[in-house]
């Protein structure tokens, strides 16, 4: 159930964000998209995780999207990439936390690399709601922060 829910989810997201969404929302919905698909795969050859030990795949994996996410989000002239950037901090720290073997709640891994992908969904939802709204009010604005040399 929980896997067509991400399905579901992810596809109206990504379509949403191709239809009215800027280039950060188009390159968040792929950066999710290609990691969905990669993990997706390595369930299908490997066998579904079972969190009692860190999953290396699954957080060399997460480790890009954070910095997928963070390269959007210090460049983006928008507020949610830096929120989502924060929860994928938190997916980032549960496998820390796994690795360090912190904690051996099997639970408390599971959900602090699952859940927090469901929150980001909603974020970028949000910030492709916010985008078309603003456009649609005020006209095309630049997606991207200029950067300026110093010195």
């Amino acid at each position: 159930m929980r896997f067509w829910v991400s399905v579901i989810l992810l596809a109206f997201i990504t379509l949403r964000a191709m239809r009215s969404g800027g280039a950060p929302e188009k390159y968040a919905a792929a950066t999710f998209v290609i990691v969905f698909t990669l993990e997706l795969m390595t369930n299908l050859i490997a066998g579904r995780p079972d969190f009692r030990t860190v999953n290396w795949f699954r957080l060399g994996l997460d480790l890009g999207v954070f910095a997928c996410l963070l390269w959007i989000a210090l460049r983006a002239n928008r507020w949610w990439p830096i929120s989502i950037c924060a929860l994928q901090l938190i997916v980032v720290a549960g496998h820390l936390s796994a690795l360090m073997k912190l904690n051996a709640i099997v639970g408390v891994y599971w959900g602090m690399t699952v859940i927090p992908f469901y929150l980001e969904y909603l974020v970028l939802l949000v910030g492709i709601v916010a985008h078309s709204r603003r456009e649609a009010r005020f006209g095309s604005y630049p997606d991207w922060t200029r950067f300026q040399k110093v010195g």
